[in-house]
């Protein structure tokens, strides 16, 4: 942004007398780049000009640009909310229960002249923790502004609601450059006993990072958003006219107790308890609203459309490094016996058909002295000879692990040493079946395992999703699904099945000291 026009921002903010709480805070109450509040989605407080200072950190290293994770068929449908400043969805946490990371993208719009009279329209793209119901917000992003007098500007910044916004320096920000951008939770610091965070931000367009280590107090680590936000400053200001923005990429981390769970919207949603808000921004008569897609079926992507800008759902590629993870390829469907596959669990097998081609392209593990045998069923068919599936499957097609001791595995390939994957899975146990052990694992070039073991209990209702992470140490790693429940012939049922790559920044090399302007206007919460 050239000192020209940072000049006028700051002579426009200036008169303003912020009263919104934090411009890219918290749901409501977001606020502006340079100066204005982004905050949480509806209150308000006043900002005042203070001057601190942030660590510029530029990189050798960049923020990893991964694949969506595919469609994850069984999450639950994200909560209607209509605000006054925020446009996109959040995740809030159950009690007992935080958010410790958030990751997004997001291409950057080009901003015009919109039907709002007033001398200046704002519009500011972001990821965060808190701020929704919250009253604090830990959150960096880009702004898009344009001012009647001087046309478009674009800048980066960073803000812990309710301290006030800092202008990132030395990062450049055009329209249609791609930003990848994460906040995450480090801890208490055992020094000042503050809450510390890492505020990462890569222009994966020019290559341009930033990373900041800084720290805050209050937080309660509620919620995690993605978000398009009117900033405000003594009120909600003018929505810039940015057509329509895609963001991508959308992951974020619950901590339970001692374990944790990297996943994307849909992954998460409904996950013990988590909530998803679909928000919708509705502002004032005259004034541009906004509000999202949908989110695409990997759960990962959505739009935010300004005005009344159609858009499509975006529907971004999928790098699955899991193959045929619904089970739909070349299925051998049970039907009486035909598909189930119980040679050589039984010293004499029974009459069932042996084949070994269901599941295709996983590699069946029985064991010897176990009752039962593997299968595919499916076809949107629950048929009366084939009692191996939920109640209500439904037109799921899914794999069954009849019996302990029984499994499936495959081998995953191509993959990045050090990189973090996502594994997600939608499981349930079969119809009277009230209590089925499921564990789910990664075994690395050594054979060790590489996640922590999720071993789930499984009822007779429908599936419900399930997921783990594990950082690869080799090229290769195999993926393995065990039916580990007591002596019988109990069911496990798993589908849906998905490896992807996790977007989170890379180890970044503290390069040097750089200031940070004090944007003029702090962002609201919602």
């Amino acid at each position: 942004m050239s000192k020209k026009v940072l000049s006028q921002i700051q002579s426009l903010f200036g008169n303003l007398n912020g009263s919104e709480t934090g411009s890219h805070c918290p749901e409501h109450c977001s606020g502006h780049r340079a100066g204005k509040k982004h905050a949480t989605p509806t209150a308000g407080t006043t900002g005042r000009a203070e001057h601190r200072q942030f660590r510029n950190v530029l990189a050798g290293a960049v923020l990893c640009a991964a694949a969506l994770s595919a469609a994850n068929t069984f999450a639950s449908t994200p909560t209607p909310r209509t605000t006054s400043n925020w446009a996109g969805y959040a995740l809030t946490a159950p009690s007992g229960s935080t958010f410790t990371s958030v990751v997004g993208s997001w291409t950057v719009p080009t901003v015009t002249a919109s039907p709002d009279t007033s001398s200046g329209t704002y519009a500011a793209f972001w990821v965060g923790l808190d701020g929704f119901n919250s009253p604090t917000v830990e959150q960096l992003g880009v702004e898009a502004d344009y001012f009647h007098s001087s046309g478009a500007s674009y800048y980066a910044w960073t803000e812990l609601y309710p301290a006030g916004s800092s202008y990132i320096s030395r990062f450049t920000v055009n329209p249609g450059d791609k930003i990848t951008a994460s906040v995450t939770y480090t801890g208490i610091n055992s020094t000042s006993g503050r809450q510390d965070f890492t505020l990462a931000m890569q222009d994966t367009t020019t290559g341009e990072t930033y990373q900041d280590n800084t720290s805050t107090t209050g937080v309660d680590l509620h919620s995690a958003e993605w978000v398009t936000e009117a900033p405000s400053n003594n009120g909600i200001l003018p929505l810039a006219n940015f057509g329509s923005a895609t963001f991508t990429d959308s992951f974020a981390t619950l901590a339970t107790g001692s374990s944790s769970q990297t996943s994307t919207i849909t992954g998460l949603a409904g996950l013990n308890g988590v909530t998803a808000y679909q928000i919708n921004l509705s502002s004032g008569t005259g004034k541009l609203s906004a509000k999202p897609s949908t989110l695409s079926s990997e759960g990962t992507a959505f739009n935010v459309a300004s005005g009344t800008n159609s858009f499509p759902v975006p529907q971004a590629p999928v790098n699955n490094y899991a193959i045929n993870g619904n089970f739909t390829a070349n299925a051998s469907f049970y039907s009486g016996n035909n598909g189930y596959d119980d040679s050589g669990a039984h010293t004499t097998p029974t009459s069932a058909t042996p084949n070994p081609s269901a599941p295709t392209d996983w590699t069946e593990i029985l064991a010897p002295s176990s009752t039962g045998g593997i299968g595919v069923n499916g076809d949107g068919t629950r048929l009366s000879s084939s009692p191996f599936g939920p109640s209500n499957a439904g037109s799921v097609t899914y794999a069954f692990l009849q019996g302990a001791g029984n499994g499936i595995s495959q081998q995953l390939t191509d993959l990045t040493i050090g990189q973090k994957y996502l594994v997600s899975y939608a499981a349930a146990a079969r119809n009277g079946d009230a209590s089925v052990d499921l564990t789910a694992s990664v075994l690395g070039s050594s054979g060790t395992t590489l996640n922590d073991l999720i071993n789930t209990t499984l009822s007779q209702s429908d599936f419900t999703d399930e997921s783990f992470s594990f950082i690869a140490d080799a090229s290769t790693a195999t993926l393995e699904f065990l039916n580990t429940s007591g002596i019988g012939d109990l069911t496990a049922d798993v589908t849906d099945i998905s490896v992807t790559a996790v977007p989170e920044p890379a180890a970044l090399a503290l390069l040097g000291m750089g200031g940070a302007a004090l944007l003029l206007v702090r962002r609201k919460r919602a």
